[in-house]
């Protein structure tokens, strides 16, 4: 077992780790070419994690024109996959010229919890949780200060028994409102030193009771942090698309999303195509795209059964799609202001609020799942997909530029996979 690892000099540490590895000569050449060419870039970087040994890039893309509550903006997507940048740049021309998309932040609340036994009188408790409040905002008065200059902190306090889990079982629930930050530092910060004071004021007055403090932290699970975003228009507005009629397609599109909507298996995916964009914009914003992935699945389940989150609705010769879904994302705080590209995209998004990025950001998940459904309909979600894909699989064959643009040609009206571009190379080439 190895110790003191973190402490060790970067260029020790990758010694170590390739020191029994096959191709250890190429993978050191991989993690030297990716360092940042700027020291005081690349010290900054190294900054932001643990055992950093390079850095592991990812394209930096843009999907213009995306057409939100009037506004137009070029949406910073950081993604591997080039079909989420294209499915999201093409709802965005597609529903430009139909009035775009409208969002609203329906409710921008968060939730912590601190979880703990109280093997006491439970009447104790309930007769003194007046004062237990008190002594827990008074802990907090420092933190929150500055919150609650910009309208913010700490909204309300309830204490809940949850014995339906475990006996003596309790929490408190603290609900925040963040402004512009996503809050995860502040509201644990909050809970933690609200915890400790609870614990004080037990021990103060009544020493021979046992309180268990289990842990403080904050929820990703945030039913009261929702905004939602809608596209509409008339079914002629709609037109041909891709072959189809305009009202048989929405009637097709429609019964795809009902099936999203009562079966777990098309539900999972149906969802995951709406966060293939709200994760790249995420991450492009420095936001925590895992939080954000957490917290949408238990929305997406809260009435007991997982769901699909968007809803389609026909009625008086209107077609309709609205998706509602929680987002904790923040402008301030975090990485917002130490990664230099983070920075950029909030300055290529006009430096929004919060809520402002929550609607946008719904609005790109909105996007991303009409195109990935209306290629599932109509051409299939390998068509589109693999064309992009192809100058990847070529990206692999060591090919010259001419015969890049024989493949290609090829492959035009071709089904494309890798033994089948393997296949005609192997072709050209003799």
């Amino acid at each position: 077992m190895i110790h003191g690892f973190s402490k060790w000099p970067k260029e020790k540490k990758i010694q170590w780790i390739l020191k029994d590895t096959a191709n250890a000569k190429v993978i050191q050449d991989n993690l030297k070419h990716c360092l940042h060419p700027d020291k005081h870039i690349q010290k900054h970087m190294e900054a932001f994690s643990e055992n950093v040994l390079t850095n592991f890039m990812l394209p930096y893309s843009i999907a213009p024109h995306l057409l939100v509550n009037g506004n137009i903006y070029h949406i910073p997507l950081v993604t591997e996959e080039s079909s989420v940048v294209a499915a999201i740049a093409k709802a965005a021309k597609f529903w430009y010229s139909r009035g775009g998309f409208h969002a609203k932040v329906v409710n921008n609340q968060k939730k912590g919890h601190i979880h703990f036994s109280w093997n006491g009188d439970p009447c104790i408790l309930y007769n003194n949780w007046t004062n237990i409040k008190e002594k827990m905002i008074d802990a907090t008065t420092n933190i929150t200060q500055n919150m609650q200059k910009r309208g913010g902190g700490i909204q309300d306090i309830q204490l809940k028994k949850k014995e339906h889990i475990a006996l003596n079982y309790y929490q408190i629930q603290v609900t925040f409102n963040t402004c512009n930050a996503m809050g995860a530092n502040f509201m644990n910060t909050c809970l933690e030193a609200m915890a400790r004071a609870f614990q004080g004021y037990v021990i103060q007055h009544w020493s021979h009771t046992s309180l268990d403090i289990i842990m403080s932290i904050l929820s990703n699970y945030s039913p009261a942090c929702i905004v939602e975003s809608k596209v509409s228009c008339t079914l002629q507005d709609l037109g041909i698309i891709c072959g189809l009629k305009s009202t048989f397609f929405a009637e097709k599109f429609a019964f795809a999303t009902k099936i999203a909507q009562n079966d777990i298996y098309r539900a999972a995916t149906h969802n995951k195509g709406i966060l293939n964009g709200i994760d790249a914009l995420a991450i492009a914003t420095g936001n925590d795209f895992r939080a954000i992935e957490a917290g949408v699945h238990a929305y997406a389940a809260h009435t007991g059964t997982y769901k699909g989150l968007t809803i389609v609705n026909i009625e008086q010769n209107q077609f309709t799609i609205k998706l509602t879904l929680p987002l904790m994302v923040g402008v301030l705080g975090g990485m917002t202001h130490l990664h230099p590209l983070v920075q950029s995209s909030l300055t290529l998004l006009q430096n929004p609020q919060s809520k402002t990025l929550m609607e946008i950001m719904a609005a790109v998940g909105l996007a991303s799942n009409f195109s990935a459904l209306t290629a599932l309909i109509t051409t299939g979600i390998q068509h589109g997909h693999m064309r992009m894909h192809l100058h990847n699989i070529l990206s692999q064959q060591h090919i010259t530029s001419v015969q890049r643009k024989k493949a290609i040609m090829h492959f035009k009206d071709k089904p494309i996979s890798v033994q089948a571009v393997k296949n005609f190379l192997s072709k050209i080439r003799d």
